[in-house]
């Protein structure tokens, strides 16, 4: 009987010191497990906190002299040579760096480093003054631009608009060229997919057919888009799409609701804008 309680007691203790080592392996698992989540999910914090920028888009339009009577439109669009040479120096004096819109997308994918003080300049439609004015100044200072095109007027030969040789030698310096659509519509108020498709995917295609690249970039007509205008832009291939509502690209803002600034003659404005 002694000996049969004794066996019992064993095979108890046996028993017991087995399971404890399976609770004790399964715990340590567990916690390693746990662990190593925890180390991911702090490596995705750092490299979203690493990612922390701000990017000022400078919006460009007509670069020309003044003309007498015409002082609406220059000064919601235009910009004199003068000035912008001012704006320029001012950035190149105090450490910006010029960046494409292509360079944020890779940044944000990881492929990219980006400088110190990066910044956006852009000049939309296609004026052929810009290549006059513009142009020459971004030379330089040594910086990048982005060119974004509506071709309609290009392939009709309408006068003070680019030509596609003008384009062409531009792209050759270094220039970025994104897509305007092909006839620059009020893009909120185009709900017929065909159109849209035409306006956006033509544009790019058109784009790429004459200038024998990949067009990456976008600008909204008038700066502003409908649902429609963003699921097109995604299937045509373009990364990035940029508005005019004023305000810095921060990380984390969507891609294809880049804000921008306006920018004209005012030193002060641009200034702000620089600030904010």
């Amino acid at each position: 009987m002694l000996q049969s309680n004794s066996l019992k007691l064993i095979l108890g203790t046996f028993v017991f010191f087995i399971i404890s080592v399976l609770l004790l392996s399964v715990y340590r698992e567990e916690n390693t497990e746990q662990t190593e989540n925890s180390a991911s999910l702090e490596r995705l914090a750092n490299r979203f906190a690493n990612n922390q920028i701000g990017i000022p888009f400078l919006i460009y339009h007509s670069v020309r002299p003044h003309i007498t009577n015409e002082t609406a439109i220059q000064d919601a669009y235009d910009i004199t040579p003068k000035a912008l040479d001012r704006q320029f120096e001012y950035l190149k004096n105090n450490g910006y760096h010029t960046v494409y819109p292509r360079d944020l997308v890779e940044y944000l994918n990881g492929n990219l480093r980006l400088p110190n003080k990066p910044i956006v300049i852009s000049f939309d439609d296609g004026w052929e003054n810009q290549y006059k004015y513009a142009f020459p100044l971004i030379q330089k200072y040594d910086f990048k631009a982005i060119f974004y095109i509506y071709s309609r007027p290009l392939d009709i030969g309408a006068k003070h608009f680019l030509t596609w040789s003008q384009i062409k030698e531009m792209l050759a310096a270094g220039m970025e060229i994104g897509d305007h659509t092909l006839t620059h519509p009020y893009l909120m108020r185009v709900t017929d997919p065909v159109v849209m498709r035409r306006e956006i995917l033509g544009e790019k295609l058109e784009l790429e057919k004459r200038l024998g690249i990949q067009i990456k970039s976008f600008a909204y007509p008038f700066g502003h888009y409908n649902n429609l205008a963003i699921s097109m832009i995604k299937s045509a291939g373009l990364t990035s799409a940029r508005t005019t509502y004023p305000g810095v690209y921060k990380s984390g803002d969507d891609l294809y609701k880049m804000k921008g600034f306006l920018t004209v003659d005012d030193f002060n404005k641009f200034l702000r804008n620089l600030k904010s």
